[in-house]
């Protein structure tokens, strides 16, 4: 019988929380969210993209990214360059967004090399492996 503490859903998500926290943390002096790290990110390698194609890089709905990138567009980091008549918007980086996103890689690649530190190189391997395992099912 598995006790409560035993439940890996509930441990999943503790140490999701605590990772979350650790890179909200390390990449907050470049004014942005980790998830809004990734949308800049995937902007800056598709060089424009639309809701769905900066949705599908990112793995989020097309709702949750329209709700993520307000404060994007709000602060001045990304436009919509969606031309006259089309359905589908194109979001490009702004000189001020390319300057942000070029601040938030540096500390998220900070993130990275806490997190890496603490697993090691047979940790990381686990724990992609992991990941790999319980993604797909």
């Amino acid at each position: 019988m598995w006790k409560p503490e035993e439940c890996f859903c509930m441990r999943l998500k503790r140490a999701s929380e605590e990772l979350l926290k650790l890179y909200t943390k390390t990449i907050a002096p470049a004014g942005v969210t980790p998830v809004q790290y990734l949308i800049l990110l995937r902007i800056h390698e598709l060089q424009s993209g639309s809701l769905r194609e900066i949705a599908d890089a990112i793995g989020v709905d097309r709702s949750t990214l329209a709700r993520t990138i307000k404060p994007l567009k709000k602060n001045g980091l990304i436009k919509d360059n969606k031309p006259v008549g089309a359905r589908n918007g194109v979001l490009v980086l702004t000189s001020e967004g390319e300057i942000v996103f070029r601040k938030a890689r540096i500390l998220w690649n900070e993130a990275q090399d806490i997190v890496a530190a603490r697993l090691g190189k047979e940790g990381i391997d686990k724990y992609s492996d992991f990941l790999k395992t319980v993604t797909t099912g």
